[in-house]
């Protein structure tokens, strides 16, 4: 996020559990699963890395285009960086992280 003057900032934002739920920030948590994407927006890829307490249950993630259409997906690994982007075009995308019961949705965009 970008303040009035222009300066980059991180935000968090804690979210119910259980719940898929679209954000704009570059940090989430849930209780116990931690997301967080950088930079945003970007110009060549993105880092996530997925924190959580659940070190056994698979990580997936999925990346959106505006018009509903997936078009990447895989299985992370948690508490390491993952990066994606690089063959991506401008535009905004949405990223779908889930574990479990925990879904999260987080915008980005690609300039």
């Amino acid at each position: 996020h970008t303040d009035v003057n222009g300066s980059v900032c991180e935000t968090s934002v804690n979210v119910r559990s259980n719940a898929v739920n679209t954000i704009n920030s570059d940090i989430e948590v849930f209780s116990g699963f931690e997301v967080k994407v950088w930079p945003n927006p970007s110009v060549n890829n993105f880092n996530v890395r997925v924190t959580t307490l659940d070190n056994a249950s698979r990580i997936d993630i999925q990346v959106i285009d505006i018009t509903g259409k997936r078009i990447h997906s895989d299985t992370i690994k948690w508490n390491n960086e993952y990066e994606f982007g690089d063959a991506l075009q401008a535009g905004i995308y949405f990223v779908k992280i889930a574990q479990g019961d925990n879904s999260l949705v987080i915008k980005v965009i690609k300039q």
